[in-house]
């Protein structure tokens, strides 16, 4: 754990370029947190749009709805962090296009909502970006189950939530759980840029 804070650590941040796929409930509170921190520069992947619905567990107004979410997340980081390069990607992951989008990232976010969306992914990431650590999600569904959510590393990849408990009927996404989730995967893309490795 980065227990101390200094200028070296500002500096690396800054100079850091992390990639988010995905832009919904986890990717959106996670941009914005990354940003906060001081991430200097984001690659936010999405083809989507801001959806009335959704705004239970992403971080945009009711004035977006209807917008490309990476053009409303970049808004709203513009606003609460204005040093964060936004690169905006509208774009759809395709297999074998991991590589191309996100270049140059030290570290990227998995945020899809679909399993086999979120596996495509991870197989290209892991296969053709190997220079860059993975902070995915699974099993971020329900209420309550705050000690259920926990992070676990395999190689490169470092896995967030409780890998179980999916959406389904009776058992939603709500903001609380989702946003609890994101937190723990931008806190783990930041130690992971301050060569902190462990989950």
């Amino acid at each position: 754990m980065i227990s101390s804070w200094n200028d070296a650590h500002r500096r690396r941040l800054a100079a850091a370029r992390v990639g988010v796929a995905g832009a919904g409930g986890l990717g959106s509170t996670c941009a914005i947190a990354l940003a906060r921190a001081g991430v200097g520069a984001l690659v936010l992947v999405d083809f989507d749009v801001v959806e009335l619905p959704n705004l239970n567990r992403q971080a945009y107004t009711v004035a977006q709805v209807g917008r490309l979410k990476i053009e409303a997340l970049a808004e709203n980081i513009a606003a609460c962090a204005p040093g964060c390069r936004v690169h905006q990607l509208a774009r759809r992951h395709e297999p074998g296009l991991a590589a191309e989008l996100f270049a140059g990232c030290q570290v990227v976010v998995e945020a899809f909502d679909r399993p086999e969306a979120k596996v495509a992914l991870l197989e290209d990431l892991l296969e053709h970006l190997p220079e860059a650590w993975i902070v995915a999600g699974s099993g971020i569904a329900g209420i309550g189950g705050n000690s259920s959510l926990a992070t676990k590393r395999f190689g490169r990849l470092f896995v967030v939530g409780d890998q179980r408990t999916a959406a389904a009927p009776g058992v939603p996404l709500l903001g609380p759980r989702v946003m609890a989730a994101a937190a723990l995967q931008a806190n783990q893309a930041l130690a992971l840029l301050l060569g902190d490795t462990d989950a």
